[in-house]
């Protein structure tokens, strides 16, 4: 139950403090011991430990950062008995033809519907966004980088079926 609400935080907005305040009590609720920080979490890439700097303030939270080159496998290892969570922040930079679908629960997909014969100056083309959830969220941020010469038709931020959207130069 405590990962159900703790993975529904992540993705929805609670509509009052109080509604905050009576699900945090809820995780909290007989387990003194949820945001203690007993055990370690060990870091590996490719099978070879990574040495952490010491957890900070007793809260258990460590950063590293380290430059790598081609493709990894990272693994976490934790000896502690209550639920843990963490980040990964990794960047790199590949040729959009390269890049392939991945991930899980989210699917984004950009098509570009253009005219038959080809394109022409003052032509206009319609871009064509689908987001697929398997879970309700609240919170999804969608950026569709453009070319230069692709100027949007309504420049204006605003609600358009049903979502907000903000034009950017």
């Amino acid at each position: 139950m405590r990962r159900w609400l703790l993975q529904q935080k992540r993705t929805q907005a609670w509509d009052t403090p109080v509604n905050s305040v009576d699900a945090i009590n809820a995780f909290l609720l007989d387990n003194k011991t949820a945001l203690s920080a007993s055990g370690q979490t060990d870091v590996s890439i490719d099978n070879r430990k990574v040495e952490l700097p010491k957890a900070t303030a007793g809260m258990g939270y460590q950063k590293a950062v380290m430059a790598y080159e081609g493709e990894k496998k990272l693994t976490f290892t934790t000896s502690s008995d209550h639920t843990s969570w963490g980040n990964v922040y990794a960047q790199f930079m590949q040729k959009t033809d390269k890049i392939a679908a991945s991930g899980e629960g989210l699917k984004v997909k950009r098509e570009m519907v253009m005219p038959k014969e080809g394109l022409k100056v003052g032509d206009r083309v319609k871009v064509r966004i689908t987001v697929i959830a398997e879970r309700n969220m609240d919170f999804v941020e969608i950026v569709d980088r453009r070319a230069s010469c692709m100027e949007p038709i309504t420049q204006l931020s605003g609600y358009r079926n049903g979502y907000y959207c903000m034009p950017k130069d």
